[in-house]
């Protein structure tokens, strides 16, 4: 009897062990596969594509710049940017973790919450219902557990970048949507960025200045802009990193109210 429960623990105890191996056989190349190493150093290239694209960058001090580095090392570091039907080359990587870094800049230990991934295309995206042509250049949806998935036009987050005298940048469009989408409502008033105080202030410009685009012919400002208060966030922030100096000359009101959203005075370097 003795004999024969010993036989039956051994056999239990072999059938568990040989399950583990199984499962460990199995799954844990996978696990290793999708866990990408961390990098602890910014790599000089990306310095020079920083340098070249980035005129936020090149125009800040040497300290911040080496904090900028960090900044975008650790984005991409526990971040997800991945590919679809396109390569995910190093200028790509490195102007997404820019576009995310810049509105969020002088806010420490921000790191986007609700975003889950970043997905990149090569091409405009098919929309039933964001623009007259059917293709939008960025977006922010939801998955089924609420985090955000970001999709990025390839070629449009580079002309953002590289086409100097435009207001627009659709990297920062979409992460400032990402900012205003993290307190639960895509509203325009990013309240876990935004200090209480401006809220009233900047509720009665956002309210004046897409009245100004409708119903007052205003055209120095993208109507896409006029769409809702959640979209003239997004456009209007595009214009304060991409044109501040213009901005500040054209709406100067406009201009000093994001500076407190922002707490960066972004004109008296870049333009």
């Amino acid at each position: 009897m003795l004999f024969r429960q010993s036989l039956y623990l051994y056999m239990m105890w072999g059938i568990f062990l040989i399950s583990i191996l199984v499962v460990s056989l199995v799954f844990l190349p996978k696990l290793l596969s999708k866990k990408k190493p961390s990098l602890t150093t910014f790599p000089e290239n990306w310095k020079a594509i920083l340098s070249e694209y980035v005129p936020f960058y090149a125009a800040l001090s040497l300290d911040k710049k080496t904090r900028f580095e960090n900044d975008v090392l650790q984005f991409i570091n526990h971040h997800k940017i991945t590919a679809v039907d396109t390569t995910l080359d190093e200028v790509t990587k490195v102007l997404v973790a820019a576009s995310a870094i810049i509105p969020i800049f002088n806010f420490e230990h921000w790191n986007y919450p609700n975003l889950k991934e970043v997905l990149i295309f090569e091409e405009r995206i098919e929309s039933a219902n964001h623009t007259d042509d059917n293709e939008i250049l960025g977006m922010v949806t939801n998955d089924s557990f609420g985090d955000g998935v970001l999709l990025l036009s390839k070629q449009d987050l580079l002309n953002g970048f590289q086409i100097k005298t435009s207001k627009s940048n659709v990297g920062i469009h979409e992460f400032v949507h990402l900012i205003d989408k993290a307190d639960g409502e895509v509203d325009g008033l990013p309240m876990l960025l935004m200090n209480p105080h401006l809220l009233h202030a900047w509720s009665e410009s956002i309210s004046q200045e897409i009245n100004r685009i409708r119903h007052k012919g205003e055209k120095d400002i993208d109507a896409y802009g006029a769409t809702s208060a959640a979209e003239f966030l997004a456009v209007i922030s595009e214009y304060f990193f991409k044109r501040p100096q213009l901005l500040e000359r054209k709406h100067p009101e406009l201009y000093a109210i994001l500076t407190q959203v922002f707490k960066q005075d972004v004109g008296a370097k870049v333009d």
